[in-house]
């Protein structure tokens, strides 16, 4: 798994940052998935806000894919 993926709960989560048009920020856009073949479901997802560094928005996708997966634990997340 690269540096821009994790697993959590049993979703994988990959960062994917992506430059903002005001050429010196970033954006925390993620995706969580989960399962393989025809059962895979996935979501595309951002945090919100912008970043400094393609670094920081990267621990931001992480930090809220936490989030979001814990919540869908509890059963008010991604379903």
């Amino acid at each position: 798994m690269s540096t821009d993926s994790m697993t959590h709960g049993g979703y994988t989560v990959t960062a994917e940052p992506r430059p903002v048009e005001d050429g010196g920020t970033w954006s925390a856009v993620l995706t969580i998935s989960r399962g393989s073949g025809e059962d895979r479901e996935s979501w595309l997802l951002s945090a919100g806000d912008t970043y400094e560094s393609r670094e920081a928005a990267i621990r931001r996708c992480f930090d809220f894919a936490r989030e979001v997966i814990d919540r869908e634990m509890k059963g008010c997340g991604l379903d």
